[in-house]
């Protein structure tokens, strides 16, 4: 949605800067349709993979017990497990952490990431960050508010320059007498005959 579209609908300049403050400010949260597709693409993958390895650990822990050979691929599978989940929780982390950043209206993400202390960033089970949105705001405030884009109000027109008569001279308000034509009484008279002819 643009300001333009808006306008050639006939909203005036002042609703429309009101109709997409209000649209961005309804849309800042939500994430791009083809990353939550690519997102949610690889969550499902990593879940089949994660299934299908549950499942092998099972059936080779229910076959032979005792053999060591098949203890050491179980483990083997266990541990390829712990890391598809490892980097499952990372991924969603990234793309919580992303959706954040972009929201904050950051000019550039990776030089927010680059300056966030991700050690005071805690996370819960479901991969949502505490202390990340804190940091952002910090940033706006204080000595990396360049990194994100700065809201800006539309200056005011500039109030008209009015004339002001001293004594005989007319001088406007900048102190400039401004380049008037020359008026003799011929040119006066010239004026009022054609004044009256009419």
């Amino acid at each position: 949605m643009k300001k333009e579209d808006l306008i050639s609908l006939g909203i005036s300049d002042e609703q429309a800067e009101k109709i997409l403050t209000l649209h961005t400010n309804s849309v800042k949260d939500f994430i791009p349709k083809a990353r939550f597709d690519e997102v949610n693409t690889a969550k499902n993958e990593l879940k089949t993979q994660i299934d299908g390895l549950n499942k092998q650990i099972t059936e080779l822990g229910k076959l032979a017990p005792e053999n060591e050979s098949l203890k050491a691929k179980v483990t083997e599978i266990t541990e390829a497990q712990e890391k598809i989940a490892s980097d499952y929780k990372q991924k969603i982390q990234d793309v919580r952490s992303e959706a954040i950043i972009a929201a904050s209206k950051a000019k550039n993400s990776k030089a927010v990431r680059a300056v966030i202390d991700w050690e005071k960033v805690t996370w819960d089970d479901d991969g949502n960050p505490k202390g990340l949105s804190e940091q952002i705001e910090e940033f706006k405030k204080g000595d990396n508010a360049f990194l994100f884009e700065q809201e800006t109000k539309p200056a005011a027109p500039a109030a008209p320059v009015a004339p002001v008569f001293r004594g005989a001279a007319l001088v406007t308000s900048h102190g400039t007498q401004p380049q008037l034509p020359a008026t003799t009484y011929e040119s006066i008279k010239a004026a009022q005959e054609a004044a009256g002819k009419k």
